[in-house]
């Protein structure tokens, strides 16, 4: 049994000790974990602190900066922490998306990250369908160029701004600490990052601003998102 295997079972026993009634099966609970730990030189505080991760979000040939936005907004709403990594492969410089926290933390930065970009997407193309029937009644061309990175990186930048606004009214993540102190332990580069401007910025802002971000889910997908 490898020592991931046996903190998860001490974990599941110690659950199954607390919710029991029995004192003999509470003390049977007991001396079993009590087994394990001597055995295989693990300890109950091992067992009960949750696993700080670093997972690989998503990779890229070239670097998007609205959803680098996003991404690192997120994981900072619920204390984990975004950042990009970069790799030389054939010759080809890839931007990987990397998080770094808890189970539960990667689980919610993934889902609202997904849930967000979405309506990102989703209020650009929507946009622009009304600014080209508007460009038409006018008689005029309809110039896309420019106008979606704008619109996103407005729109991303917005949403950054809101989730501070947002975080600053909740409680900390249980995780924080336990995240923040394996972040602690690491460097990291800084990338400075351009404020929207142009065609579609002040729309994108303005898109960003009132787009709801409170995700609409039900169970564990509701219970990742709010992390209770």
């Amino acid at each position: 049994m490898d020592r991931k295997a046996v903190l998860d079972k001490i974990a599941a026993i110690l659950a199954l000790q607390e919710g029991s009634s029995f004192d003999g099966e509470a003390a049977n609970a007991a001396a079993l974990i009590d087994r394990l730990c001597k055995k295989y030189g693990v300890t109950v505080e091992e067992a009960t602190t949750p696993e700080v991760l670093t997972e690989a979000f998503l990779s890229t040939k070239r670097m998007n900066e609205s959803e680098f936005i996003l991404f690192c907004a997120v994981a900072k709403f619920y204390d984990a922490k975004g950042y990009v990594e970069y790799n030389k492969s054939s010759g080809r410089r890839v931007s990987t998306f990397k998080c770094i926290g808890t189970e539960a933390q990667q689980i919610q930065t993934k889902l609202y990250f997904e849930f967000i970009k979405d309506c990102m997407v989703k209020e650009c193309e929507k946009t622009m369908m009304g600014e080209k029937v508007l460009a038409e009644l006018m008689g005029n061309v309809f110039n896309k160029s420019g106008f979606k990175s704008n619109f996103y990186k407005a729109f991303a930048l917005k949403v950054q701004e809101r989730l501070i606004e947002m975080k600053a009214e909740r409680e900390p993540h249980e995780h924080k600490e336990f995240t923040a102190a394996i972040v602690k332990q690491q460097r990291f580069g800084t990338r400075k990052v351009a404020g929207a401007s142009g065609w579609g910025a002040q729309l994108g802002g303005s898109a960003g601003s009132q787009v709801s971000l409170n995700k609409q889910a039900t169970g564990a997908s509701q219970r990742a998102l709010t992390g209770r």
